[in-house]
Order: structure tokens, then sequence, then C-alpha cells
């Protein structure tokens, strides 16, 4: 019987482990991306013990599971922490008056976002500066991005969103 909830709680409970250990991750000053696969780590060390009390089956299903909640907990992390339409409502909510189009326009200049996203990336380890030339050393990410571009060819038959 304890082996049955074992299986029940696993991958929820791997989840919980993610969660706290990127958490505390974060807040003792790792980079994001450094937070979120040191949490996916924890929480996959919690889902292959328990694998050690469960049948294969039990075992392979639970790490299905378990990566599919650890992928959807990045994107929910990523999402609250990184999107900018996330940030404009949260900007735009916390203002004691409404705010005009201008006035956000001058909160988010182009240029100075796009370099808060290259310190960003270069910070991460993804890129790296030489003689003012940006170089990708980031395989993972790469490889997401590269599979984003796939995924958009397939599902909208296009790379690129398109504004209408």
């Amino acid at each position: 019987m304890t082996g049955e909830w074992l299986n029940i709680f696993a991958a929820p409970s791997a989840l919980a482990v993610n969660m706290t250990a990127q958490l505390l991750s974060a807040r003792h000053g790792a980079p994001l991306l450094k937070s979120v696969f040191t949490g996916f780590a924890a929480g996959l060390a919690a889902v292959v013990a328990c694998a050690a009390f469960s049948p294969a089956g039990d075992a392979a299903a639970n790490l299905a599971i378990y990566a599919a909640l650890g992928y959807s907990y990045f994107h929910f992390v990523n999402l609250g922490e990184t999107a900018r339409r996330i940030r404009l409502m949260r900007e735009l909510h916390d203002s004691p008056a409404p705010l005009t189009r201008a006035e956000l326009q001058a909160r988010y200049p182009p240029a100075e976002m796009l370099e808060l996203r290259i310190q960003r990336l270069v910070r991460a380890g993804q890129l790296r500066e030489e003689n003012g030339r940006l170089y990708v050393t980031g395989k993972a990410v790469s490889a997401m991005a590269g599979l984003l571009v796939l995924a958009k060819l397939l599902y909208l038959g296009r790379d690129r969103e398109r504004l209408e």
C-alpha cells in the first residue's frame, strides 16, 4: 500500500522539491536560468529516488509526468519574470494614475531593452562578447530557439510572428 501512495505523489512531490530548490537558489543569488536548472535537477533526483521503490512502468510514468510538470514550471517562472506584456501590465496596475503611451515608451526605450537582454544572456553564459562582437556560447538556449523556430514553421507555416 505504501508503494501505491508513493507512486501517486512522486511527481507532484518532485515538483515541490523543484520549486523549493529553485526558490532557494534564486534567493541565494543564482541567475534565473541557473536557479531553474538547479530546481529541476533537485526534483529529478527526488523522482528518481521514488523510482527505486516503484515498478519500472510506474517509475517511467512518474519520470514523464515530472518532466512535463518541470517544463511547465520553467515556463511559468519565465513568463512571470521576463515577459514584457506581464511587466507592462504590472507597471500599469501599480501606477497611481493611468499612464499614457508616451510615458510607457519613455520607460521602455528599445535600445535599453535590447541591452538588458544582451546583458542577461552574457550573465547566463549564453553569449560572450569579444572585441565588440557577440558569440553564442550556450548550446541549450540555442537548441531551444531552433526548436521554437521549427515549431512555428510546423504550426504557423512561418518562422516569425506577424503583428496584424
